[in-house]
């Protein structure tokens, strides 16, 4: 610069005010979508394109543009139901655009586009939701049609779902009679069908329905019979949770029950002779009074017998005298 002179300092400052006015590189954010919305809402330049992931679990969702409802919903962008894959949209314009997944109410989200974003910070990844602890109960979808016994089960199994509401949500939601409430298993705000899903995942088809888990009690009045997916024959996920302390204490009574049933065998030894004593014990009265007489007559008996000689005796009778009568002989 100090040889060039002037003109060559000149051009040089052209040269890094244009680098300086130049738009930024356009960039591409990455949202993983599903009932975990905790990287919904983004904020972008104008030219950066959004992808959004169906990475969370083996459900549909969609992403519609606009809010759910309104007029204008879906004339933006909207993508087809899927539970993998990804869709992506580019962002022309600045302004909030939100969006939102039509079969699941809880999901929704929002995009930010403006001229002078704040620094991106490193988008956090997913993080599972707590699993329960509490096991829940799981009922037969109609009465007397399964083949496996209703029962308490680990919120990590799979079984179907089915979802109960306290009010009619319209459409295929169905009320059978002795029923207070509606239930649905494969409606438009439940997205389809739902088998093999944890206790987490279940919850979450209800709620975002705008329903909840039927009882355990609505299942087995069979509340929930005939509402489709062919789970009157599957085990369905309740809202019953099992209090721990109950469960360790009905395993606590029941280990009792089984070594009190050893207690007879332990006082008296669990010897065959014990069995035996038992035995006898059934045996009725009035036979032991027989044998006990039978016993003492031949006690009797062998005691009052003469001790007989190594020698035969035999006795004749032979008469004395005419008219005298018999008199004894030994011989």
């Amino acid at each position: 610069l100090e040889r060039g002179g002037e003109p060559l300092r000149a051009a040089f400052a052209g040269i890094v005010e244009r680098a300086s006015e130049a738009p930024p590189p356009v960039q591409t954010h990455r949202i993983s979508w599903g009932f975990d919305i905790s990287q919904a809402n983004v904020t972008i330049r104008p030219g950066d394109t959004v992808t959004w992931m169906f990475d969370q679990a083996d459900i549909p969702h969609d992403v519609v543009s606009g809010l759910r409802g309104a007029a204008d919903a879906g004339s933006l962008f909207k993508s087809e139901r899927q539970s993998t894959g990804e869709f992506s949209y580019t962002f022309a314009n600045t302004g909030v655009f939100p969006y939102h997944c039509t079969p699941h109410f809880s999901m929704r989200g929002a995009i930010t586009v403006t001229e002078d974003p704040p620094s991106p910070s490193p988008s956090p990844s997913p993080s599972p939701s707590p699993a329960p602890t509490a096991r829940r109960k799981v009922e037969c979808g109609r009465a007397g049609r399964c083949s496996e016994d209703a029962g308490w089960a680990d919120p990590s199994e799979k079984h179907e779902v089915r979802c109960c509401s306290d009010t009619n949500l319209g459409g295929g939601w169905r009320q059978n009679g002795g029923c207070d409430v509606w239930a649905e298993s494969d409606g438009p705000e439940m997205g389809d069908c739902h088998e093999r899903k944890t206790f987490v995942e279940a919850a979450a088809i209800c709620s975002d329905a705008g329903a909840r888990l039927c009882t355990a009690a609505e299942l087995r009045a069979d509340c929930t019979r005939g509402t489709g997916c062919g789970h009157d024959v599957d085990l369905i996920w309740s809202s019953d949770a099992c209090d721990p302390d109950d469960d360790r204490r009905q395993l606590s009574s029941s280990s009792q029950r089984r070594l009190s049933s050893f207690a007879p065998l332990a006082a008296d030894g669990g010897s065959a002779h014990s069995s035996a004593q038992r035995e006898s014990a059934a045996v009725p009265s009035p036979l032991l009074a027989v044998g006990a007489v039978l016993a003492l007559a031949a006690i009797a008996w062998t005691v009052a017998r003469p001790e007989r000689s190594r020698y035969s005796t035999t006795v004749t009778a032979e008469p004395t005298a005419p008219g005298s009568g018999y008199s004894a002989m030994a011989v």
